[in-house]
C-alpha cells in the first residue's frame, strides 16, 4: 500500500518560508539554525514544531555559516556591508566579521 505524505507536492507553495511541512516520523529530531540571508542580523533556533526557541540579534547580516558550538554559544559570520567595491564578487561572497556569542546576546 502506497503511503501518502501530508507534505504539500506543488513546489511553488512550498518556497515560502516558515514552517510549511511537517512530518514527525520523517524528520530527524532537534533544532534548526535559521539566519535570513537578507535580514537584518537576527538569528533564529526553531524548535521541531516551527516554534522560535531563542534568538540572537547581531550586529551584521549572515554570511555563509553559523554554528552551535559545543559550550551552547553561537559561532557566526557576518557581513560587513561598507567596501563592497573591493573585490569582484564581493556582493556575493563577502564576509568580514566573526562572532561567538551566547544566549544572553539574544
Amino acid at each position: 500500500m502506497a503511503r501518502v505524505s501530508t507534505v504539500d507536492q506543488q513546489k511553488i507553495r512550498r518556497t515560502r518560508t516558515g514552517l510549511i511541512a511537517h512530518e514527525a516520523a520523517r524528520a530527524q529530531s532537534g533544532y534548526t539554525l535559521f539566519a535570513p540571508m537578507y535580514g537584518d542580523g537576527t538569528v533564529y533556533l526553531v524548535d521541531m514544531d516551527g516554534k522560535v526557541a531563542h534568538t540572537w540579534r547581531l550586529p551584521y547580516r549572515p554570511g555563509l555559516y553559523g554554528h552551535l558550538l559545543p559550550n551552547g554559544r553561537l559561532f557566526y559570520g557576518g557581513k560587513i556591508m561598507e567596501d563592497l567595491e573591493r573585490f569582484e564578487a564581493w556582493r556575493r561572497f563577502k564576509g568580514g566579521a566573526v562572532l561567538e556569542v551566547d544566549w544572553s546576546r539574544g
